[in-house]
């Protein structure tokens, strides 16, 4: 890990993605263009990661995940499974692991960038993003980097939660 890391906390279940064609099949319920259009976009971010990784930076992802699955996480997890894939590294944290840090509300959306900075991510009641709260405090990210990067080392590498419990769902179901 480096001082360029990018870290990044999804605490929320469900988010609106409009301006993903991906998303807009899966709200339409057409799961399977849904992920026909995951998998079109393999060459664009293969080239992403491949420059992400060539600047000397890595990206993290602790993905905190309920007992119950939401639709939205079934598809979005498949997306993050692509994702990891070509070189962000992702882990599933269980619910049940922030439960203790959350008696006074669910943990925000928070990402950091390198160790300059981190952003409160904000969102509606339906999930859109509404802004961001920018901090340069050296502290806040610190602390922030530190806290994402404990939950992550809590968390399940993403293909092997997808290989057991989002995959029999989707057999399932879809």
């Amino acid at each position: 890990m480096s001082d360029g890391d990018f870290w990044k906390l999804e605490r929320i279940q469900s988010f609106q993605e409009q301006d993903s064609a991906s998303w807009n099949a899966f709200a339409r319920g057409d799961m399977a263009e849904a992920f026909r259009l995951i998998e079109s976009r393999r060459t664009s971010l293969a080239e992403y990661y491949a420059k992400v990784a060539h600047s000397g930076f890595t990206t993290y992802r602790a993905r905190v995940v309920e007992d119950q699955i939401t639709p939205y996480l079934q598809w979005e997890l498949h997306s993050l499974r692509q994702r990891n894939e070509l070189g962000e590294q992702i882990r599933v944290v269980s619910a049940t692991e922030v439960a203790p840090l959350e008696r006074q509300g669910i943990l925000p959306e928070i990402v950091t960038v390198g160790t300059e900075a981190v952003y409160e991510v904000l969102y509606d009641a339906q999930g859109a993003n509404t802004g961001a709260v920018r901090s340069e405090v050296p502290g806040d990210v610190t602390r922030w980097r530190a806290f994402i990067r404990d939950l992550y080392s809590l968390g399940e590498d993403i293909d092997d939660f997808l290989d057991g419990k989002v995959d029999s769902m989707r057999r399932n179901r879809w």
